[in-house]
């Protein structure tokens, strides 16, 4: 093959007959459900069966008395799905099936089941419920998928506001037509974060003033005296009495501006709620949190209700100024007299404010008008002069950032002149430097983009080779508040235990051996090699049954390292993989040669191969062997990550092999942030950016970010939740005193669309 794989992927014609899986075209009807009837053939697996149709492995067995197994020319029923009614959807959309109220989404890159659980405040299991046309627990990217949201069957839509013929948009505010592109924010400032309550407690940080009542009062003409709402002064005074008596003192915060507990947005048609939460800076868990019964299709001009945060304090200030209402949905187990209670009226008010209203039925979701009143307030913190912010309203705490980089430039070999400096790139360069001045490229971009954030950064680069001798800690100054680097595995326990020494983080930021020291201070960046192979076997437990893993390798000095961690791995797993009737075994293939490799297959059930050589000649030639077998057995194959870049493993092998690997970061080259980086590298270094370019612009921009608007870098860094850079996806957990990214992508090369597809798992001990 004269091309990588990589090119290769792009534009290839493949002159082999590939083998494809046909639908049945017969259907019968049993019981008054309707079946195909499907003659198995060659190759073909209850997977493989289940994707076909768009049903589960499960809906396959069960509708063939529980079958296990699969022969040549059997005759099997498969049920038939009814498609989407509507699959034309917008992502974000909210619509009503059933009774029931979804969020519609549209799958992305890198998202699983449990990511979207996390984000919409579900399980799981709850979203394979409302979607049977999951096949398998797994979903795909572009796959349209109906999410519950609070459990609750959406209301009636009868008693929301009708759309003004004068105003097709269905906006409304106060009656008055309200464009919503004004005071838009950029939608690319505003990066989603899980839901978490706002304001549920007073601010401890306000500073306070003291207040001295007068005569005697009531607590609530005291609120209305002195402009501060009931429920402030009950929480900076838990015991006060009331009446309160004369000359009483009470405690206030000082610095705090009020403004009503929440602002309305009458949707308009074709809104969806992604759009919302990037106009309002709220995220769309936030949004489902405030309308659990008040949404039920956005086209239909829905009044929404939106938490006020300093994020969209701007916009909320404006709505308040224009209207003369509160609405309020109407919460399970409410009444008139305790809304009326809630909003400091009276029943009488609400009734003639909402005299379309039955009172008597006042049923969940009906959304109620009330007439605005200058004492209903909720309390936030206004950001105080010279204080600093992200684009995505986070507030930088540490505006200077001083950081220490150590990396193996290899200079003395390079020989090259003091003032030519390293980033020229000279004709003639040792071999060894590129990976690394390729990583440091990188994150000069990346302190481009910090210095426009308003972060000022002072960056230390020492020259860090692979021995003691050179790794020169004692430059490292003491002030610096994270180091980057070494990157070899015997140079960088001497930096972490200065690091220890003195109290300052230090990443590893290319290796993938575990550090193994109990440092508190250790980042390791690169998911270890132990976390991929936990992801692997988690991969091939969902989606194999009845199969053998045979994990193979090549060299005891380099390789069994690795074997032994993989096997491992399946060890951790055996009750799963039994219960799955999936058997493993590591087989040494100098020892057992060819004829190893024709024991461990059957031509009963499917053989999965794991490879863990990374010498190039040994893997063309397996796979060349492995291919030869798959011609009379079912045989799947896993491999290295270097793989992709070996000229002469053949496409067409990989792809009807099922072709597999387990990597560590994936650079999505749809993305608009990855071309715009691509075009920024070419324009400065005049050449393609690598790997390590990613790499180095991922690690700077977000560990600098990081540091400069956390308080503890290291606790608030395992609190982070899957983040995406442009290669390296961010997911740390607490492992032997250290913290550990555990994010890995399995990549397949799918032999059904001929297409590279990767999908990003968090892998966790704990979870075992």
């Amino acid at each position: 093959m004269k091309h990588t794989i990589a090119c290769a992927i792009l534009s290839i014609c493949f002159a082999t007959t590939v083998f494809s899986q046909t639908k049945s075209s017969e259907i019968i009807t049993e019981n008054g459900t309707k079946y195909y009837i499907h003659t198995v053939q060659a190759k073909e697996t209850f997977y493989g069966l289940s994707k076909l149709y768009g049903v589960s492995i499960d809906d396959i067995q069960h509708s063939n008395d529980n079958l296990k197994s699969l022969s040549i020319g059997q005759q099997i029923r498969i049920p038939v799905v009814t498609p989407t009614e509507n699959p034309q959807y917008k992502d974000g959309e909210i619509i009503v099936k059933n009774g029931k109220s979804f969020v519609v989404h549209i799958v992305k890159p890198g998202e699983t089941l449990y990511s979207l659980a996390r984000t919409y405040g579900t399980s799981a299991g709850q979203i394979l419920i409302e979607n049977p046309s999951i096949n398998n627990s797994q979903i795909t990217i572009g796959q349209q998928l109906f999410i519950p949201f609070s459990g609750t069957v959406a209301p009636s839509t009868t008693n929301a506001p009708q759309k003004d013929a004068n105003n097709p948009s269905g906006t409304i505010v106060n009656g008055d037509a309200y464009n919503t592109n004004q005071n838009k924010p950029n939608q690319n400032t505003y990066t989603e974060q899980s839901y978490k309550p706002s304001y549920s407690e007073p601010p401890t940080h306000f500073s306070t003033v003291k207040y001295s009542v007068g005569s005697e009062t009531s607590l609530l003409k005291l609120s209305e005296k002195i402009s501060v709402p009931v429920e402030v002064i009950k929480d900076y005074n838990h015991y006060i009495p009331d009446p309160i008596p004369a000359d009483y003192e009470i405690t206030l915060p000082a610095n705090a501006v009020y403004y009503p507990k929440q602002f309305i947005f009458c949707s308009s048609a074709g809104t969806t709620l992604s759009d919302i939460a990037l106009t309002y800076q709220v995220s769309s868990a936030e949004l489902l949190h405030y309308n659990p019964y008040g949404i039920a299709h956005f086209n239909e001009g829905v009044l929404i209700q939106i938490p006020i945060t300093r994020h969209n304090i701007e916009l909320a200030r404006k709505q308040i100024q224009e209207r003369s209402y509160i609405y309020h949905t109407v919460q399970p187990g409410e009444t008139e007299y305790s809304i009326a209670r809630m909003y400091n009226t009276t029943d009488t008010v609400l009734i003639a404010n909402n005299i379309h209203v039955d009172f008597v039925t006042l049923a969940s979701g009906t959304i109620l008008r009330i007439p605005y009143q200058e004492n209903y307030y909720e309390y936030i913190e206004m950001p105080n002069e010279g204080r600093k912010y992200l684009p995505n309203g986070t507030e930088i705490i540490h505006p200077e950032v001083n950081v220490t980089l150590l990396l193996p430039f290899f200079l003395q070999k390079n020989a090259m002149n003091p003032d030519e400096g390293i980033i020229n790139k000279p004709k003639e360069i040792y071999e060894h430097t590129y990976q690394f001045l390729e990583y440091y490229e990188g994150m000069l971009i990346a302190l481009d983009s910090i210095k426009k954030l308003g972060i000022s950064v002072t960056l230390n680069v020492i020259e860090s080779n692979n021995d003691s001798a050179t790794t020169n800690i004692s430059k490292i100054q003491t002030n610096t508040n994270f180091i980057i680097g070494p990157v070899f595995p015997k140079t960088f326990p001497a930096a972490a235990g200065f690091a220890k020494r003195h109290a300052i983080p230090i990443i590893s930021p290319l290796s993938t051996e575990e550090t193994n020291s109990l440092n508190p201070f250790v980042i390791q960046m690169n998911t270890p090699q132990k976390y991929r192979f936990m992801a692997m076997v988690d991969y091939i437990i969902e989606h194999n049954e009845n199969c053998h893993v045979c994990i193979l390798y090549n060299s005891e000095t380099l390789e069994k390292k690795n074997s032994t961690q993989c096997k491992a791995a399946f060890n951790a797993q055996k009750s799963k993989l039994d219960a799955k009737h999936i058997t493993f075994e590591e087989m040494f293939f100098p020892n057992s040669g060819s004829a190893g490799l024709d024991r461990a297959m059957s031509k009963k059930e499917k053989t999965i191969f794991i490879v863990l050589s990374r010498q190039q000649a040994f893997a063309n030639n397996i796979v060349t062997k492995i291919y030869q077998a798959s011609k009379t057995h079912s045989v799947e194959l896993w491999g290295m990550p270097q793989w992709e870049h070996y000229e002469n493993l053949e496409l067409d092998f990989l792809y009807d092999l099922n072709f597999k690997l387990v990597t560590s970061g994936e650079i999505n080259y749809n993305s608009p942030r990855v071309n715009k980086f691509i075009t920024t590298y070419r324009e400065r270094y005049n050449t393609e950016p690598t790997k390590f370019s990613f790499q180095g612009f991922d690690q700077t921009l977000f560990f600098i970010k990081h540091y400069a608007t956390s308080s503890n870098f290291i606790i608030e860094l395992q609190s982070i939740e899957n983040e995406d850079g442009l290669h390296d996806s961010f997911n740390f957990v607490k492992k032997d005193g250290s913290s550990v990214n555990t994010t890995a992508f399995i990549v397949e090369y799918d032999k059904n669309t001929y297409k590279r597809n990767a999908t990003r798992r968090i892998t966790t001990e704990e979870e075992r």
